[in-house]
């Protein structure tokens, strides 16, 4: 064999494996890219099935008031309007972003003082908790609403319609205004309404003890 034989044969180089490297490569980062949303997704279908039954407890309004009617307020305000004359009891009560105070009348109480002592329930809640501090709104701050309920809750009431006043003021509202629902609007309407003969367009008279079909 020539020596220009051999130097050809020793020139001549092993076969590549780069192109298996690259391949195992892309293979790799496929599996990657699909295990990472793959376990996101496992993940969040995991939690959603561990927490199905269980409430969502929360206050939508806790990170927006920025100041904050406690329970100890609550104490001391009912404990407060109950020193009003002519008041026999008194409860309060948050619910959501409204404070809520219902007073119960005493029953020998004229229906004409209602509008006063309404007024007097809201000037006592003032002592406690201040009308501009928690019940004005103003620019960003947002406070709550108030809703005062004056009635007379007596036996005597449960064949009429007893007096009954409600004090509203929302946050936005510079003043408060105080609602009579103990009567109607339309005094007038409301008698025809409750009429004792009074004919439906079938012929029939709501009044009536007799059956509609004769029986």
């Amino acid at each position: 064999m020539s020596e220009k034989n051999v130097k050809t044969k020793k020139q001549k180089k092993a076969p590549s494996n780069q192109g298996g490297k690259y391949s195992l490569l892309i293979i790799f980062v496929m599996v990657v890219l699909i295990a990472i949303p793959s376990f996101l997704v496992g993940s969040i279908i995991y939690d959603s099935y561990m927490k199905t039954g269980v409430p969502t407890v929360g206050q939508r309004f806790e990170t927006d008031l920025v100041n904050k009617i406690s329970k100890d307020n609550l104490k001391q305000l009912e404990s407060s309007l109950g020193t009003v004359d002519n008041v026999e009891s008194v409860s309060v009560e948050l619910q959501s972003a409204t404070l809520k105070v219902y007073v119960n009348v005493e029953d020998s109480f004229e229906k004409e003082g209602y509008p006063d002592l309404t007024k007097q329930v809201y000037d006592q809640l003032a002592t406690i908790l201040s009308i501009e501090k928690y019940f004005t709104s103003s620019g960003n701050v947002k406070n709550y609403d108030l809703e005062i309920t004056v009635f007379q809750n007596s036996s005597k009431l449960s064949k009429e319609t007893g007096p009954y006043f409600v004090l509203l003021k929302n946050a936005p509202m510079p003043e408060p205004k105080v609602y009579n629902y103990g009567d109607p609007l339309n005094p007038e309407l409301v008698k025809n309404l409750f009429a004792e003969d009074v004919d439906l367009p079938d012929g029939s008279n709501p009044s009536s003890d007799e059956n509609p079909d004769g029986n």
